[in-house]
């Protein structure tokens, strides 16, 4: 069923231009409304650094030197504190056990290196589809 609206063949080219016309025209007339020169623009913004009473606070290296960072939760520590006893090497933390609430809700190791297996394989496939696209993405750009 044809439409109403384009009732002569050549009724479609013109709508087609119009509308073409009309996109490229928008944003040309858009950029002309805010046309100000650069003096104006560096006036108003010495005028809005000047209204600001607090300055605000700039971090760099030397205020994040005291910081340290969290230790991650996943891992145990790789190296034990430095014992007192002069050179003696020190020893790592042994693992902690499972405790008795992930056993129960069978969150042992086999649970935990399937889920890991699966959180692997979705990655790979995620990879996979994201180099497809980029070699789709460069066919069309060629």
């Amino acid at each position: 069923m044809k439409s109403k609206i384009f009732r002569c063949a050549g009724c479609r080219h013109v709508t087609a231009a119009l509308v073409v016309a009309t996109l490229v025209a928008w944003p040309i007339a858009a950029a002309a409304q805010d046309r100000r020169s650069l003096a104006e623009i560096a006036r108003q913004e010495q005028e809005r650094r000047k209204a600001i009473k607090v300055p605000s606070k700039v971090y760099s290296g030397q205020d994040l030197k005291h910081i340290t960072p969290a230790p991650l939760k996943d891992t145990p520590a790789a190296v034990a504190p430095a014992s007192s006893q002069g050179d003696a090497p020190a020893v790592a933390a042994p693992p902690p056990a499972a405790s008795a609430a992930d056993t129960r809700s069978g969150k042992d190791e086999a649970y935990w290196k399937k889920r890991m297996d699966g959180a692997r394989e979705e990655v790979r496939r995620s990879e996979m589809f994201t180099q497809a696209l980029q070699s789709r993405v460069n066919a069309l750009s060629n």
